[in-house]
C-alpha cells in the first residue's frame, strides 16, 4: 500500500503533540512533588517536632518536682543549702534521664533561697521531608521550676501544742513524751528534755482553741479535735487561746481535759488496731508507716515556750508538726496525774497544694530568705 505525503504528515504531528504532552506531565508531577513532600514535612516532621516537645516538657516537669523535693531538708544554713541542692541536682538529673531526656549539671539551677529549682532541657530533630523545603533540622527547648513551699494554714490540725526546743531537739525523728501542763498558776509552758523523776524525757503540751473567733470551747470539744482534729482553719502567726480558754485548768474540775486526752489518744490507737496496725519494738516503718498506722499520725502545732499566768493565755503559733502517736501512758492517780503521749516528728513534706483545706505561703514574718522547717508542699510554678 502506497503511502501519500499526506497521510505521513499527519502522523508525525500527532506524535509531536503526545511528545508534548508527555512533557506537561512530567512537570506536573514534579511541580505536585515538591507539594506533596512540602505536605508531608508538615505532617510527620512538625509531628514529630511538637511530640518531642511534649516529651521533653514532662521529662522537664518530673525532674523539677524530684529535685524540689530534696530542697530544704538538711536545714536552712549555707552548708545545709549546699548538701540539699547537690541532691537535688542528681536527682532531677536521674529521673530525667527515667524519662528519655537528657540534662546535664548545667542545666540544673537554683533561686529563691534554694526553695526552687529549674530544669532545662532540649532535643535536636532532624527532619524526614523538610530538607526539601530548606529546612533540615529544629532544636526543641524545653524548662520546668518546681518549689517546695510552706504551708501558712491547714485544717484538720489536733488542738495541740508543743514546744518550740522540743521540736529541734526531736525534728530528727527520735520519740520523745510530752504532757499537758497548766499555763493558770502553774509553771507554764516549758520544754522538759529530761525528767528524772519520770525516767524519760518529758517535754510540756498545752490545749488551744483554735477557733480564734469564738474561745471558751469545753473538753469535749478539745476531745472530739484530738481523736479527728479540727474544722477550723487553723493559721501561723496567729494567737490562740491556751487551756484556760476550754475552761478546763489540769488539777481540778476532776481533771476533765486530762481524761479528754486519754479518752482521745486511746480511741486513736484503737482505731489504727482495727485497721490491722500493730507497732513494733522498733518501729521499721519509720518515716513510712502503712496505710493501718493512718489514726495515729497527725497535725500538732508547735510555739514559743512561755510562762504561766493569772488569766488567760493565748499562743502564738509558729509551726506546724506532723507527729506519729507511738505510745500511750498515765503518770499515776490522783490530782497529780498526766495521761502522756509518746511522739515521733515526721519528715515534713508530703502535703497537696490541690487540697482545698490546705492554704500555701509564708506565714507573718517570714519568706524564702528564714524558710521555716514544718509541713510543706512540692509544686510547680510558672517557669520564669
Amino acid at each position: 500500500m502506497k503511502i501519500t505525503p499526506t497521510h505521513r504528515g499527519r502522523n508525525r504531528g500527532s506524535g509531536t503533540r503526545n511528545s508534548r504532552r508527555r512533557g506537561a506531565v512530567i512537570v506536573v508531577v514534579a511541580l505536585s512533588a515538591i507539594g506533596l513532600l512540602g505536605m508531608c514535612a508538615l505532617a510527620v516532621d512538625y509531628g514529630m517536632l511538637n511530640a518531642d516537645a511534649n516529651r521533653v516538657q514532662r521529662g522537664c516537669d518530673a525532674a523539677a518536682l524530684a529535685g524540689a523535693a530534696k530542697l530544704k531538708k538538711t536545714g536552712t544554713t549555707a552548708a545545709a543549702d549546699a548538701t540539699d541542692t547537690a541532691t537535688a541536682r542528681t536527682e532531677a538529673i536521674f529521673v530525667a534521664a527515667q524519662n528519655g531526656i537528657t540534662v546535664t549539671a548545667s542545666d540544673v539551677t537554683f533561686a529563691d533561697n534554694n526553695t526552687r529549682v529549674r530544669v532545662r532541657s532540649s532535643y535536636l530533630r532532624r527532619f524526614m521531608f523538610a530538607p526539601i523545603l530548606q529546612i533540615n533540622s529544629r532544636t526543641v527547648i524545653r524548662a520546668a521550676t518546681a518549689e517546695v513551699a510552706p504551708i501558712n494554714s491547714l485544717k484538720g490540725a489536733v488542738p495541740l501544742v508543743i514546744t518550740m526546743t522540743d521540736y529541734n531537739t526531736y525534728l530528727s525523728g527520735t520519740p520523745f513524751w510530752v504532757q499537758l501542763e497548766r499555763m493558770q498558776n502553774g509553771d507554764g509552758f516549758q520544754s522538759a528534755p529530761s525528767n528524772a523523776a519520770l525516767g524519760k524525757s518529758m517535754g510540756e503540751a498545752v490545749a488551744v482553741d483554735t477557733d480564734p473567733n469564738n474561745n471558751g470551747k469545753s473538753p469535749s470539744w478539745w476531745e472530739d479535735g484530738v481523736k479527728y482534729g479540727t474544722d477550723n482553719e487553723t493559721k501561723l502567726g496567729v494567737d490562740y487561746s491556751s487551756d484556760t480558754a476550754i475552761n478546763a485548768n489540769l488539777g481540778n474540775q476532776s481533771r476533765r481535759l486530762e481524761d479528754a486526752m486519754e479518752d482521745a489518744t486511746d480511741a486513736r490507737m484503737r482505731r489504727a488496731a482495727d485497721l490491722g496496725y500493730a507497732i513494733n519494738t522498733t518501729d521499721s516503718y519509720y518515716p513510712s508507716y502503712p496505710a493501718s498506722a493512718a489514726p495515729r499520725i497527725f497535725t500538732i502545732m508547735v510555739a514559743d515556750e512561755q510562762g504561766s499566768v493569772s488569766g488567760n493565755n493565748f499562743i502564738n503559733i509558729k509551726k506546724f508538726a506532723t507527729v506519729f502517736l507511738s505510745d500511750v501512758a498515765n503518770s499515776g492517780g490522783g490530782s497529780s496525774s498526766r495521761t502522756q503521749m509518746q511522739l515521733r516528728i515526721l519528715p515534713s513534706t508530703g502535703a497537696s497544694s490541690d487540697d482545698p483545706d490546705t492554704g500555701v505561703g509564708y506565714p507573718p514574718g517570714t519568706s524564702s530568705s528564714t524558710f521555716p522547717s514544718g509541713p510543706s508542699i512540692i509544686r510547680m510554678v510558672d517557669d520564669l
